[in-house]
């Protein structure tokens, strides 16, 4: 009997050692350690690593210790408005053990921050989004000033809805910022509405413009022929009733072969009456082309989304169509 509770009694202590010994490691120890990984990699320089160390461990385990470390290493690494931040929220814990023996090493890091910042108060005139240098930093109406590095900074301001503003800013030490923005808002383009149900209103009527330049010019020229025509002609009948005469006067002289100027008679004549009926068809044809080219205009009906629409056009002698459309 005591030998059965004795192997009880060793299987029972076994049992609880490897219960023990499998019992996961609690967050505040796995933070503690992380701190301690942290800190070696802030003494060999490392300080981007050891602020990652450092904001797990703060996940893990929030204490206003371990919110020191974060806002130092911030410091560090230039990130002044989030380690003032930190600090400030590390040191408002008084009643922390490790905060009152490193107080004053904190409140010293803290003015350090401090003077490496300037205040930034914008205002827009409509809520709006706000990035400066490309990282978010929250939206209008702030409820108190912005905490930016001291120097020159790009701002942006976005709006659902508006034009984007954006401008360069300047931040000095201690001093405080004032930007205002209006933004306006983005112009929409109306889409054209379409009645699935039944015809809207009917578009215009086209109006096609015929031109017919060409013929107007080759009737001009008819005409201006047909003038010089009847120039011609008036001149060879004078020249005709001279010979004519001339001729009568030879004839009184029977020693006088006048057959010369009864055959110049002729001639004259005949010239002068060829070329005035020549001009005045010439006139009367180049009259009704000029009349004929005249622009001429046609309205023509269209379909609702677009049309061509054509008319019998003339020009350079030739027929064609003149067309106008709207697609």
């Amino acid at each position: 009997m005591r030998k059965l509770s004795f192997v009880c009694a060793l299987s029972l202590a076994t049992l609880f050692s490897v219960t023990a010994f499998a019992e996961p490691e609690k967050p505040a120890e796995t933070a503690n350690k992380l701190v301690v990984e942290g800190q070696d990699l802030r003494k060999a320089g490392r300080d981007e690593e050891a602020l990652a160390k450092f904001r797990k461990a703060q996940e893990l385990a929030p204490a206003p210790r371990t919110l020191a470390q974060v806002a130092l290493a911030e410091q560090a690494l230039g990130l002044f408005p989030a380690a003032e931040k930190h600090l400030d929220e590390a040191l408002a814990a008084t009643t922390d053990a490790w905060i009152a023996k490193h107080r004053q090493t904190l409140e010293d890091a803290r003015k350090n921050v401090a003077d490496r910042l300037g205040s930034l108060d914008v205002r827009t005139s409509v809520p709006a989004s706000l990035v400066i240098d490309g990282e978010a930093q929250g939206a209008t109406p702030l409820a108190a000033p912005l905490r930016v590095a001291v120097g020159s900074h790009t701002l942006v301001v976005t709006a659902e809805g508006f034009e984007r503003g954006s401008r360069s800013i300047t931040v000095e030490r201690g001093a405080l910022a004032r930007e205002s923005f209006t933004l306006a808002p983005v112009a929409v383009v109306p889409k054209e509405s379409h009645d699935a149900k039944g015809p809207g209103t009917p578009p215009p009527p086209v109006t096609v413009v015929v031109s017919n330049g060409g013929l107007r010019t080759v009737g001009w020229v008819f005409v201006g022929g047909g003038a010089l025509l009847g120039v011609v002609s008036g001149v060879s009948f004078g020249l005709g009733e001279t010979d004519a005469g001339r001729h009568n006067t030879c004839l009184k002289d029977l020693s006088k072969n006048c057959d010369d100027l009864a055959n110049s008679t002729k001639l004259w004549r005949n010239v002068g009456l060829g070329t005035a009926i020549g001009g005045g068809a010439l006139l009367v044809g180049g009259a009704l082309m000029v009349a004929l080219g005249a622009p001429s205009t046609k309205t023509v009906g269209i379909s609702k989304d677009s049309a061509v629409a054509c008319a019998p056009a003339l020009g350079g002698g030739l027929v064609g169509l003149g067309c106008a459309g709207r697609f």
